[in-house]
């Protein structure tokens, strides 16, 4: 007879460590500069504020949910890791400020019984912050809900994580820290185990669920595999229970922070030991066992899901322990054996993760930590979604045309979401296939994106990684069986287009996507300056990445795909041949600026260039891949490099900090980062709420409704004189909020320019269609979209305006293209208005815009503003105004007057504009509401242009709901935005204002280099891929008319 789970519903969780504030920015780059020089502490400034502001967050905000506090811990870490070489020299360093790390025991109540303070340690903050991730995802596990397959799954995955975090503290961290108990080699061990254990034991409780609900319950290898479950759990419980009871301070310390520790520790031991005993016959011999992997490692669902989120979540599962199994190597050791001894077999190479990611790190919008001009390092805030700015300028158009690039593949468009909704709708209900129609929509959207030749490549990468993600989600659904229509995949052969294979199989879909993955970095090689260490460097890593992704394809999909012989096994193999030849090339041949180019080529592998493209030549000419591969270029390159080759026989401080951002994601790419866990994230693509996964609209850059993925996003818009970085709009008030109310998300992706608005959310969509210019003119100033409160207000702001200079004023002359336009699908709407003012006036041009999005889901987005420049007769400042509505309870107000000249070296500008005109009574005015929080810009820039009583503020009104925000428009923004453009009509506009002929060149000067930003470098590269060129040329040569300073 079976014992009794004592308290099964209990799960234990830890709480994080607390620590003192320090300052990280000032001492580090004090240092920086003085070790090494200015030039250099400007190139890492961005990590080390990054760094700072992380720290902060990590121990003084109280406000941040468990995702939010995992996400801010984490980007902490990789910083934590790029400054580590640093903390090294200062060690050493006596004239170096000292930087003192205070920790306290997580278990101890009381503080001044388990401090932990020490000089320069950076090992110490890394084992706290170790320690705090794996205290974060037990308190993530301990909140799911258990109840449910889906919820104990989400638990499993924070239970693993937490333990592999523990592991690491453990075997890593904790070896050279000498600090309080909980840091300890055994308390990290028995941390370690007790997770390990919470883990295995739900996974022992969906294989259990499972056995109760299926008929196949009383085979063999069912209860072999609940009979290892078993032993499993009791094993993991026993050794935790043992190494706390084997140190008397460490059962002391557990037993003052919660006594029913040991007692609940104990009856679990009791029962898994006494359930393994009972079930120790059904354990099979070895030659009969199943072939899997460890119950902690596999965390499957339920097989019969309980919903269609359930078994998308699977799908994120399979996709994480794939891409992860190719870069892993102790995952699975009997997999990774037979794989390295395949490859040695035939002498291929396995990818490698530890280098240096420079194709992420240049032109990935989905890494927040990038290179950019000169080598500088910038990170972006932890919590600022994607996407991250690029600089698409380091490609050139072609540098090295003696490289090959591997044709892409090409497909048939096919319409994806109606198949699947309706497959859905048909399997489970109309209910459930509304759950996750935002996935759907955005597989579909992504599927049309990613054959786009006028995208550019990076973009084009991303949104191939994104797709193939999502194909992994929806690979659960696979086969359609009992579909009346499931969709048919058609993909030609990249080398013979004549060719092609037509497959309701989702793993030939998956097949293409990867091969074009690497066939689209080997285009990016092209275009890579190899005269430069950085062009190399990118050129290097971007073979590498195509390799990975061709690796990918032959380790998991060539085979189940049964398609053209692109890709088949021996094909892919020969491709990665190439590519291999091709980094051994570059690396021969362009060897780094610092480095002998004697000494260099000696250090390389004595494996030949030429031997890789003789292998690679080869294999090109038996077979049916010879057939194949006579309509394409490689025959002739690869005769072409078995004749050339024959002859070619044979740190700065950035670099120290990438090594650490490497050693960082090496770290928590292996394991800590579990499948599931980002679906809790801030910045994640996709997230579970209320049951449904939902497409998360700060992780996500492609708008459903348009016809465009994002491109460059190296600049900002502007806003009158201020700019604001649109991305940090959480960074839009973190946008979508963790835990907020269901009318407050947006669970779609949406992007959204607001053209003479200082933020921007990407596209809303690029095809756009002229409207119909009836009425044109009228169509700004109806606000159709906002609250009653909200239009009433910009009506008021824009007629007090116009009407007090109106004898100013020009009529508009704006072509209807520009007055108003829409998306193609008519589900997003933008209006522009713009009045030229005379010669004699002081005004240049006021500009005005709105822009709306109505969402899949329901929801809508919403931008207006105004914004008035003066001319170079007049030093006021100008005028900025506007209101962002990501949601009816979460708006952001820009209302400003930005200086036009600098007030420290004009100390009487400070007092005319700003001090005697008591701007900031306005700003205090509002800051006395509850609702009301600081908005800071992520940008140093834009801080520094912004004036000192400028109103930057995020309201949220979760409680009040609606109607309490549009009290607070009418009853406060209202008259406050009112009374501060009453202060710059009296005390700017129509100020008189000496201005000598020096100043005024100084005037132009500044006002000029804010305008061309706009033009030259945001809108000059943004409309074309928003509108299309002929449209955004014809709006940029209207624009650029109002912007140029005369």
């Amino acid at each position: 007879m079976s014992n009794v789970n004592p308290n099964p519903e209990r799960v234990l969780a830890i709480p994080v460590k607390k620590s003192d504030p320090v300052g990280l920015y000032r001492p580090l780059r004090k240092f920086v500069a003085t070790k090494y020089s200015e030039s250099d502490a400007q190139k890492v400034e961005s990590i080390l504020e990054t760094l700072n502001n992380c720290r902060r967050d990590m121990v003084e905000r109280g406000d941040l949910s468990l995702p939010m506090q995992r996400d801010c811990l984490v980007h902490y870490f990789k910083c934590l890791c790029m400054v580590e070489p640093l903390f090294t020299a200062i060690s050493s360093d006596a004239d170096a400020d000292p930087i003192i790390f205070v920790w306290y025991d997580a278990f101890s109540s009381e503080r001044e019984n388990g401090v932990s303070s020490q000089r320069n340690s950076i090992q110490l903050e890394k084992a706290a912050v170790i320690f705090n991730l794996g205290a974060i995802c037990s308190q993530i596990g301990a909140s799911c809900d258990r109840t449910t397959a889906l919820g104990r799954h989400l638990a499993m995955d924070a239970f693993n994580a937490a333990a592999n975090f523990f592991y690491k503290l453990w075997k890593v961290f904790a070896k050279d820290v000498s600090a309080t108990l909980d840091l300890t080699l055994l308390f990290a061990e028995s941390l370690h185990r007790l997770f390990s254990a919470q883990a295995s034991e739900l996974n022992l409780q969906q294989r259990l669920h499972h056995n109760n609900t299926n008929e196949d319950a009383s085979s063999a290898q069912q209860q072999h595999q609940c009979a290892v479950g078993f032993e499993s759990v009791s094993k993991l419980y026993r050794m935790a229970f043992d190494l706390i009871l084997s140190d008397s301070a460490a059962t002391k310390l557990v037993g003052s922070f919660d006594e029913s520790w040991i007692t609940h520790l104990s009856r679990k031991v009791k029962f898994f030991e006494g359930e393994a005993r009972q079930r120790q016959s059904s354990i099979l011999p070895n030659s009969k066992r199943p072939k899997t992997l460890s119950l902690v490692q596999s965390c499957r669902l339920d097989h019969d899901a309980e919903s269609v989120t359930e078994k998308l979540v699977r799908g994120i599962c399979c996709m994480i322990s794939l891409l992860q199994s190719c870069l892993d190597h102790d995952v699975n050791p009997v997999l990774e054996k037979n794989t390295r001894k395949f490859c040695k077999s035939r002498d291929m190479s396995i990818p490698k993760h530890h280098r240096i990611p420079y194709l992420d790190l240049l032109l990935s919008e989905y890494s927040s930590f990038k290179i950019i001009d000169n080598g500088k390092l910038v990170s972006s805030p932890w919590n600022m979604p994607p996407p991250y700015p690029i600089n698409l300028a380091i490609l050139s158009a072609s540098s090295f045309s003696d490289m090959l690039a591997i044709p892409l593949k090409k497909s048939e468009p096919l319409d994806l979401y109606h198949p699947l909704h309706s497959y859905v709708a048909l399997e489970y209900s109309e209910s459930e296939a509304k759950r996750v129609e935002g996935l759907f929509q955005m597989l579909h959207k992504l599927r049309s994106e990613m054959q786009r030749d006028d995208l550019s490549l990076p973009i084009r990468r991303d949104c191939l990684i994104r797709y193939f993600k999502c194909l992994c989600m929806v690979e659960p659904l696979f086969p359609m069986t009992n579909s009346p229509s499931p969709p048919i995949f058609v993909w030609y052969n990249a080398f013979n287009p004549q060719e092609n294979s037509s497959q309701h199989n989702i793993h030939l879909e998956k097949a293409s996507v990867l091969f074009n993955l690497g066939a689209l970095c080997t285009h990016i090689t092209l275009s890579c300056d190899l005269t430069t260490d950085q062009g190399l460097h990118l050129a290097v890593d971007t073979l590498n990445d195509a390799s990975y992704w061709f690796f990918i394809l032959w380790k998991h999909e060539a085979e189940k795909a049964s398609a053209t012989i692109d890709l088949s096994v021996n094909c892919v193999e020969l491709l990665r041949e190439i590519i291999t030849a091709q980094i051994d090339e570059l690396k021969w041949n362009y060897p780094p600026s610092h480095c002998n180019s004697h000494s260099y080529r000696s250090s390389l592998p004595a494996y030949p260039v030429a031997q890789h493209y003789r292998k690679a030549y080869d294999m090109s000419t038996f077979g049916p891949l010879a057939e194949n591969l006579v309509q394409s270029s490689i025959p002739q390159f690869l005769e072409s490099k078995k004749k050339t080759c024959l002859v070619k026989t044979g740190s700065s401080v950035t670099e120290q900090f990438l090594l650490g951002y490497c050693e960082a994601q090496s770290l928590l790419q292996e394991g800590c980062q579990t499948s599931c866990l980002d679906l809790f994230s801030v910045v994640g693509s996709f997230k579970i709420k209320d049951g449904n996964l939902v497409a998360n609209l700060r992780g996500s850059n492609v708008a459903i409704v348009g016809d465009e993925v994002p491109g460059d996003h190296t600049t900002t818009l502007d806003v009158g004189i201020l700019l604001v970085d649109a991305r940090t709009l959480e960074n839009v008030s973190n946008f979508v909020t963790y835990g907020a109310k269901e009318s407050e998300k947006v669970e779609l992706p949406l992007e959204v320019l607001a053209a003479g608005s200082g933020y921007r959310f990407g596209p809303l969509s690029v095809s756009c269609s002229l409207m119909d210019s009836n009425n044109n003119n009228n169509k700004f100033m109806e606000f159709p979209f906002v609250s009653s409160p909200h239009k009433s207000l910009m009506v008021d702001l824009v007629s007090t305006l116009e009407n007090r200079f109106h004898s100013h004023l020009l009529p508009s002359t704006l072509p209807n293209h520009v007055r108003h336009y829409q998306s193609q699908t008519g589900s997003a709407q933008a209006s522009l208005h713009i009045r030229a003012a005379h010669p004699h006036s002081p005004i240049d041009f006021v500009l005005g815009s709105w822009v709306h999005s109505e969402l899949p889901t329901g929801g809508s987005f919403d931008i207006t503003s105004l914004s008035a420049y003066l001319n170079t007769s007049t030093d006021a400042p100008n005028f900025v105004f506007e209101i962002i509505r990501s949601s009816p309870t979460t708006l952001i107000l820009i209302l400003d007057l930005p200086p036009r000249k600098d007030p420290v070296l004009w100390p009487n500008y400070l007092q005319t504009f700003y001090d005697d005109t008591q701007l900031d009574a306005h700003r205090q005015a509002l800051h006395t509401l509850p609702e009301v929080q600081p908005y800071f810009s992520s940008s140093l820039f834009i801080r520094a242009v912004s004036s000192p009583t400028g109103i930057l503020v995020r309201i949220q009104t979760e409680n009040g709901g609606q109607e309490r925000m549009e009290e607070i428009i009418a009853k406060h923004l209202d008259p406050v935005s009112k009374q501060v453009l009453e202060i710059w009509l009296d005390k700017c506009a129509s100020a008189n204002r000496e201005v000598g002929d020096e100043e005024r060149e100084y005037l132009k000067k500044r006002d000029g280099v804010i305008r061309n930003k706009t033009i030259e470098v945001d809108l000059g590269s943004s409309f074309p891929r928003l509108f299309g060129p002929e449209v955004a040329n014809r709006v940029l040569d209207v624009i650029k008319d109002y912007f140029t300073v005369s």
